[in-house]
């Protein structure tokens, strides 16, 4: 990608042909046939679900950059609504530890699968939540995303409709940004540990890339 006109590289990029992630679970696997980190049928409630990656070090405190494609494909139950969520944190446990963190949650919208609910989230050592967000309404539920630490106070997610990440459908600030958010030295996905009755199914696709120092390309 160009930055500045430059050709900048990944710090990190995971393409998913092979599987770097440790995972707790079957419900998020990575498939290397189809180069796809995978939730499938990933349930709310049974405890924490997670599949992580730790970072060689910490990302930049004021500035990082994440790009990646996001499909939800499918969402049952009539129960709790269910999330997955897709971070980068300061430790590998699961979604009910605390923990500084920054990312999105994706669930079934109202009116999926014509819609599909994104939101942008931080925490300051407490348990991962949905935070306030956009919603993504594709005939196929495909996005592709940039999420971004700005500074050491603010940060966005938006939504593209293309791979190239140049036609912008929605962008958000994210809430709860604050400067004692740091260490985030793992990528991981995990499910909402509490409540029952409903499961999501997706993907994140290749390849999703970290920029390390910067936030933007």
């Amino acid at each position: 990608m160009k930055f500045g006109g430059a050709s900048i590289d990944p710090t990190y990029e995971y393409c998913w042909t092979t599987d770097p992630m440790t995972s707790n679970t079957s419900e998020i696997v990575v498939d290397t046939t189809d180069e796809k980190w995978e939730y499938n049928a990933l349930t709310r409630g049974g405890g924490n679900k997670v599949s992580y990656d730790e970072l060689a070090s910490a990302l930049d405190d004021t500035a990082w950059l994440a790009t990646y494609p996001h499909q939800m494909t499918a969402a049952s139950g009539s129960g709790s609504n269910p999330y997955m969520f897709l971070v980068l944190s300061d430790n590998t446990s699961g979604q009910n530890v605390g923990q500084d963190a920054i990312g999105m949650s994706g669930s079934r919208g109202a009116g999926f699968p014509s819609s599909m609910e994104c939101t942008g989230l931080a925490k300051n050592g407490t348990a991962l939540a949905q935070g306030g967000g956009l919603s993504t309404s594709p005939e196929d539920n495909l996005r592709y995303f940039e999420l971004n630490r700005i500074s050491a106070t603010t940060g966005s997610l938006t939504s593209f409709t293309d791979s190239d990440y140049s036609s912008e459908e929605s962008t958000l600030s994210i809430s709860g940004i604050v400067s004692g958010i740091t260490g985030l030295d793992t990528l991981k996905m995990c499910n909402f540990a509490s409540g029952s009755g409903g499961t999501v199914t997706g993907y994140v696709g290749s390849c999703l890339k970290l920029y390390d120092g910067i936030s933007e390309l």
